[in-house]
């Protein structure tokens, strides 16, 4: 601060540095009138003081009323500075979580708030070797922001992106080129579209908690099936409004095995919410819930929402009705149970499509049975039959696979 600076018409105050700061910020508004007040108090200028620089040392802010819009940034650094027509922001280090991404350490976000929106100018972020950069990211304000970009994904854990219930079944890495669509404030969310491409470091693991998988290892005297990595191909996904469509498989296990076809997972209609898998999901939900107990990445301490509540009396502000520490940890209550019936829905999400699978053709050599019910393709030299898939995630291919151990007998 200046010496004249009280005697001067606008008093600048020079870098603010705020220690903490955790926020909920509204997705967008109920009416043009609404969106446009909004706008008021964030751009206002305040009429003998001007505020240019800011510095937060640590940011919390989250964002979205539903699971589909429901995002956050914890942890970071923020700076801001005022530009012409709005605010310049800088994010760095903490963690982003936005639909399927969730937990990226934030290597920077750079970009430009102003009344028409929020432009991107970067947006890096990483998760152990794999990472996520967004580019020309745009968010149009109004009373249901659109959002609109391009992100590439290289190398990122397969387990960072799908729901807790399907890692044991699914891992490995994937890149892949994607468009977001969709508003932060709107029942379908946002969206993501684009294509799978396995490149240099990537890979994904099926393993043998997929009851098809196991059957085949019991009835194939020469390969095995506990852990089918495929290094080769493609796909197309596309996630929006509570559904995940994944189109053109085109996926190979070098010779091993190799996979076609789509599959959609959706959203559960009430009637088959209401039904119960006998197929072990009381023993996954167990294992489930314990991995979401444990996940402490959102928890605040005892001693630290105790330590906030009493500098908010020591800064003059006296104890409210409601303490600092029970808004804490109320808020951090509410955002686990979220996350568990989440967690839960998707052990309810509906699967259905067919893949067709190609095995090697000495496959099921050693049971006759199963060698005349799926006989070899002679265009193709190798064993192929369709999967079907339809139910829970717990039931996928498990009358396929009874089958199979039914009929396949060795000689």
């Amino acid at each position: 601060m200046g010496l004249l600076d009280g005697l001067v018409k606008k008093w600048n105050p020079g870098l603010i540095e705020i220690n903490k700061v955790s926020m909920e910020m509204r997705a967008g508004s109920d009416s043009a009138e609404s969106s446009k007040s909004i706008g008021d108090v964030l751009f206002q200028k305040m009429e003998g003081v001007e505020i240019d620089k800011i510095h937060v040392a640590d940011m919390s802010m989250r964002w979205g009323f539903s699971e589909r819009t429901r995002g956050r940034i914890l942890n970071s650094k923020m700076y801001l500075s005022r530009v012409e027509d709005g605010w310049k922001v800088i994010l760095r280090g903490g963690t982003f979580s936005q639909n399927w991404l969730r937990h990226m350490d934030i290597v920077e976000i750079k970009a430009s708030i102003r009344r028409d929106g929020i432009s991107f100018e970067k947006a890096e972020f990483a998760k152990g070797v794999g990472s996520v950069t967004v580019k020309s990211l745009e968010i149009k304000s109004g009373e249901r922001p659109e959002v609109a970009g391009e992100l590439t994904l290289k190398n990122m854990d397969v387990g960072q992106l799908m729901p807790v219930a399907v890692r044991g079944y699914v891992d490995g890495k994937m890149s892949g080129e994607f468009q977001v669509f969709g508003s932060t404030n709107s029942s379908e969310g946002v969206g993501f579209v684009g294509e799978v491409v396995l490149g240099e470091g990537d890979g994904l693991f099926l393993r043998d908690r997929l009851p098809l998988l196991k059957a085949l290892s019991v009835v194939d005297a020469f390969n095995t099936y506990r852990r089918v990595l495929f290094t080769e191909g493609t796909f197309g996904m596309r996630s929006h409004g509570g559904r995940l469509l994944v189109t053109d498989i085109a996926l190979k296990a070098e010779d091993l095995m190799s996979l076609s076809g789509s599959m959609l997972v959706r959203i559960p209609t009430p009637e088959e919410a209401l039904m119960v898998s006998e197929n072990g999901e009381e023993e996954e939900s167990a294992l489930i819930d314990e991995e979401l107990l444990n996940n402490v990445e959102e928890t605040i301490s005892l001693s630290e929402a105790v330590k906030a509540s009493g500098e908010q009396e020591k800064a003059g502000f006296g104890k409210s009705p409601e303490s600092l520490f029970e808004q804490v940890s109320m808020n951090i209550e509410t955002r686990r149970v979220e996350e568990l019936a989440a967690e839960r829905q998707a052990r309810a999400y509906r699967y259905e499509g067919k893949i067709k699978m190609s095995l090697k053709r000495d496959a099921f050599s050693k049971a006759p049975k199963l060698s005349s019910i799926y006989p070899v393709a002679p265009e193709m030299e190798r064993l192929e039959f369709d999967v079907p898939l339809e139910g829970i995630l717990y039931d996928l291919t498990f009358e396929q696979a009874d089958e199979i151990y039914k009929q396949g007998g060795r000689e």
